[in-house]
């Protein structure tokens, strides 16, 4: 099996994992802690869909627009 470190599907997992900490870290009351995974998440994002096949199919094409969207959100609502 060839392992491939580049594979989109990597860094929407990855993305997909931050966001979920952001939000048990926010349920905790550890803004700093969920500010950072919202981060970390939007980059592993952005790189999952400068990776990702010009013809992405669901799950990952409707995944990380939405995932991407909420780091936004969050960002802003920080800022």
């Amino acid at each position: 099996m060839e392992e491939k470190p580049d594979y989109f599907g990597n860094y929407h997992g990855m993305g997909k994992a931050l966001v979920a900490q952001a939000r048990g870290a926010k349920i905790r009351g550890k803004t700093l802690q969920a500010k950072i995974h919202y981060f970390d998440a939007e980059r592993s994002l952005v790189t999952a869909l400068e990776k990702a096949p010009d013809e992405l199919e669901p799950p990952a094409s409707e995944e990380i627009p939405a995932l991407l969207a909420e780091c936004r959100r969050q960002k802003e609502k920080q800022s």
